[in-house]
């Protein structure tokens, strides 16, 4: 990277890390933990470059989770902290039609409902699992200025290390 800084954070976590557990050992009284965020189009500035909106305010017209999504996800979280190896299959499958980035998510966190955790890959050739900010997720745009789309289609085959280790090896999530 030769000293350039990104415009979008992330928090790097690899297929093999225990990314579940420093969240958490992170995130005791006062820590907060940057989520994995990008944006799936070139932001130079990044000022103005995107709508606010609220992942609340976003979901009303477009409903990137569902309700019954929602429920296995914050199920999954629960199950997560209680077995460390936990693997569940992904839940939803969020993605840019226009920017080539893709998310897997397989939880959300049950003490903050903004966090999901699963396989992300924005695109550029290094999918990494780690969590991502659903309300940063509904504000971000493609190249056209699309927003995030699920995948109506989208049913888990595998778990997500099976999802995680495919992605690692084509350099993308493949389905």
């Amino acid at each position: 990277m030769g000293g350039r800084r990104s415009c979008c954070s992330l928090h790097r976590a690899t297929a093999f890390s225990p990314s579940r557990a420093a969240r958490r050992w992170r995130l005791r009284p006062g820590g907060r933990l940057r989520p994995l965020t990008a944006c799936a189009a070139p932001c130079p500035g990044r000022v103005g470059q995107f709508r606010p909106a609220t992942f609340q305010e976003f979901t009303m017209n477009n409903v990137l989770i569902t309700a019954e999504q929602r429920i296995v996800l914050l199920a999954n979280g629960r199950a997560s902290l209680e077995n460390p190896d936990f693997d569940p299959a992904p839940v939803v499958k969020l993605f840019t039609p226009d920017g080539g980035a893709t998310w897997l998510l397989t939880e959300i966190d049950p003490d903050d409902h903004d966090h999901a955790f699963g396989l992300c890959d924005l695109g550029l050739g290094e999918p990494e699992i780690g969590w991502v900010s659903l309300n940063e997720l509904a504000s971000l745009r493609g190249g056209l200025g699309l927003p995030i789309e699920r995948d109506l289609s989208f049913r888990a085959e595998k778990r997500l290390s099976g999802y995680a280790r495919d992605a690692r090896l084509a350099g993308r999530i493949v389905v």
